[in-house]
């Protein structure tokens, strides 16, 4: 019973989580994702949570990717450089922003936390490459 009340709690938090997330202004992709959320709701464990940040993580970075493109397509060259150099720097910040969550506690939610993390950065750089790339 307590092992179901602590799947409960994750599954609940981790839903928190992408709650608070989708707020922060992701509204085409991710959190909100239809996937995502249709494979939360089979997650019965936190293995299987995890598995479902991975999948729609793959699927932003694709979409990450796609939009870094566009940007960089539409810029000067010498934005260009600057471009390739932020991103370069983003994804490095991304990756250490969310290590945070492993240390003080690394049980599993820190697992799920750190996914939420990487799942909330992507987002919010999709948005920003693709203000970019719709400036004049």
């Amino acid at each position: 019973m307590a092992v179901l009340r602590e799947v409960n709690w994750t599954l609940g938090l981790a839903v928190g989580l992408f709650g608070i997330a989708s707020l922060a202004g992701a509204q085409e992709v991710g959190n909100d994702s239809p996937a995502l959320k249709a494979c939360l709701a089979k997650a019965e464990n936190t293995a299987a949570i995890i598995a479902c940040q991975t999948d729609e993580l793959a699927v932003l970075d694709r979409t990450l990717n796609d939009a870094y493109k566009t940007a960089l397509a539409g810029l000067p060259t010498d934005q260009r450089v600057k471009l390739r150099t932020a991103q370069r720097a983003w994804l490095d910040f991304r990756t250490r922003d969310c290590d945070v969550f492993y240390g003080k506690e690394t049980g599993t939610i820190a697992s799920i936390e750190a996914g939420a993390c990487m799942l909330t950065h992507t987002m919010r750089r999709i948005d920003d490459l693709k203000s970019l790339a719709e400036r004049p």
